[in-house]
């Protein structure tokens, strides 16, 4: 049986995504000065828990950053659902969309 899931001490695929400015960008590609990368799959708009998350992160993006922790979140919606969904966010945190 074939799986794509992710297994321990594996090397994260390289996956491409596109940023809420349709920047595309690598998800294993860290921040400069940071040593790890926080992605953070989160269901999509239609999601409330989602929304409250994502906006509750923000308050601790600055800790993340201390400890050089980049952080970047990404769904499966496309870029209509996600333009909708940042009237509802409250982030400064690179947002992505299309995931597969």
């Amino acid at each position: 049986m074939y799986t794509q899931k992710m297994h321990p001490a594996t090397t994260f695929p390289d996956v491409s995504v596109t940023l809420s400015t349709d920047e595309s960008v690598s998800l294993t590609n860290k921040g400069e000065g940071c040593d790890w990368k926080m992605v953070v799959v989160y269901r999509g708009k239609h999601c409330p828990i989602c929304t409250k998350f994502l906006n509750k992160l923000e308050d601790y993006k600055g800790r993340l950053r201390e400890v050089n922790i980049d952080v970047v979140a990404v769904s499966g919606d496309s870029k209509a659902q996600l333009d909708e969904h940042l009237e509802e966010l409250s982030i400064t945190y690179p947002i992505a969309y299309g995931l597969s």
